[in-house]
């Protein structure tokens, strides 16, 4: 799939938008909020960390919990990375990527709890880091006008 270049010269919203497509030789106008825009990717959901008698617990399960949170992270990194039609139409047609913020804000600890990932070296910087990227997401899912080109 070749795509030729996003200009919304006319500043339009997402909505009412069309890109030109260029595929197999052939030409195409397609909405910018489509499915063929959409990333097919499977994400990475949420799980929170090993937490027993208030402390993290070590062990296996802890390591399981950081290899699953690091590819966590990478998908909410891909998806920041996303260009603003291909971010809206992944968020739209794809369930997997609002499921994925979802699950971190359904799961996360609560704020008065805060000191006990603080308190573990392997935890904090990741779940920070899984938290900041979060409200990134969801930051730019409510901001309207990402730019003067880009905008609902």
């Amino acid at each position: 799939m070749a795509f030729t270049v996003f200009k919304n010269e006319k500043k339009l919203p997402l909505n009412e938008l069309t890109l030109q497509l260029e595929e197999g030789g052939s030409k195409r106008s397609l909405p910018a909020l489509h499915e063929k825009w959409s990333e097919p990717r499977v994400f990475t959901r949420y799980v929170p960390f090993p937490f027993k008698a208030g402390a993290v617990e070590e062990g296996p399960a802890l390591e399981q919990w950081i290899a699953e949170t690091g590819w966590f992270i990478k998908d909410l990194r891909w998806l920041l990375g996303l260009e603003h039609f291909r971010f809206w139409s992944t968020m739209v047609h794809n369930r997997g990527a609002i499921e994925t913020v979802i699950s971190f804000t359904q799961t996360a600890i609560p704020y008065y709890l805060a000191g006990v990932v603080r308190g573990a070296a392997t935890v904090y910087p990741l779940y920070s880091e899984a938290h900041r990227l979060t409200i990134q997401v969801i930051c730019r899912l409510v901001t309207q006008r990402e730019s003067d080109q880009c905008w609902l």
